[in-house]
């Protein structure tokens, strides 16, 4: 979670700390090279989704997803094609869900159990944790099948469509066919 964050607007500009209007905790942030927005996943009367407008230093929410969650347990990440997925366990159970970010509609994704600890999202791929068991989901959570994962490793950090961090390293690649092409591009320095 995040506390007194500071930000700037553009690369030039100084760090300042942002007048929030927003009185939530922020948790989990994703963005991508292909959209100009930031998103996040915030805590306030629930969980919610965020959206912090290119240039501004204040976020509009878009949509809300479950209510009391555990911060811990919360994902998201924005896809190529402008959808955010993400996870929260809230204490109503798990919630995965995808919101399409010019509607702002909000759909639930299903999870492999009702005991899902975690699920992170990642080109078109899904990984989720439950009950010391990895699963993975080749359709963006619709299916599921278990899958093995790296000895030792005890959680999802975040996925990628070329794999996932996890808490003891990466686990590389994908055990069904929506697998990448080539791998990620150099950063650009």
């Amino acid at each position: 979670a995040c506390g007194k964050a500071k930000v700037r607007i553009s690369a030039t500009a100084p760090f300042v700390e942002p007048p929030w209007a927003i009185t939530t905790t922020l948790l989990r942030f994703a963005t991508n090279s292909k959209q100009s927005d930031l998103f996040a996943i915030g805590l306030d009367e629930g969980a919610a989704v965020y959206r912090f407008k290119a240039g501004a230093l204040d976020a509009e929410k878009l949509v809300s997803v479950a209510g009391s969650a555990d911060p811990e347990s919360s994902t998201l990440t924005l896809e190529d094609d402008g959808s955010l997925r993400g996870f929260v366990h809230a204490s109503d159970g798990a919630h995965a869900f995808e919101v399409k970010v010019a509607t702002a509609d909000l759909t639930s994704l299903d999870v492999p159990t009702s005991n899902t600890a975690r699920v992170a999202f990642g080109g078109g791929n899904a990984v989720a944790w439950a009950s010391g068991k990895s699963y993975e989901s080749p359709d963006h959570g619709k299916t599921w099948s278990l899958v093995t994962w790296p000895t030792g490793a005890s959680g999802i950090e975040a996925c990628s469509a070329w794999g996932c961090a996890t808490g003891r390293g990466f686990r590389s690649g994908w055990d069904g066919s929506n697998v990448a092409a080539s791998p990620p591009e150099a950063p650009v320095k």
